[in-house]
């Protein structure tokens, strides 16, 4: 609460999702290392394809992941910002505001300028 929050949607057999995936780590380390946003990820088990929870718990560890991976059972989470394809980026405000929803994988240096214009309240 009080503090802006990039959510990654993403599925394991997305080849764009699975490309960005070291990117998206490295950049999570470092925003919960500042604070100035909150980083996570959902993935939706057993929904459009994805893998049962349980196997994908398995895949997770074994791909050494590092990032807060939230499992969105039924995909409701999903539902309720609108997610169609994958990857989705969603940008919420330190209001819980959506200010910006993002389908496709954005480039590294791109995402790193619109966490910094979330963080500064001033992406649009």
């Amino acid at each position: 609460r009080g503090k802006p929050v990039y959510i990654k949607f993403w599925a394991s057999w997305c080849p764009s999702c699975l490309a960005g995936l070291e990117d998206f780590e490295a950049l999570a380390a470092g925003y919960e290392a500042s604070g100035e946003v909150q980083v996570l990820s959902i993935v939706a088990p057993g929904v459009n394809g994805e893998m049962d929870a349980e196997a994908f718990a398995t895949w997770a560890k074994a791909q050494e992941l590092d990032f807060t991976i939230l499992l969105d059972e039924g995909a409701r989470v999903n539902t309720e910002f609108g997610v169609s394809a994958y990857p989705t980026s969603v940008f919420i405000d330190e209001n819980g505001q959506v200010v910006k929803t993002r389908l496709g994988d954005v480039a590294p240096d791109e995402l790193s300028a619109m966490l910094q214009s979330l963080a500064s309240g001033t992406l649009a």
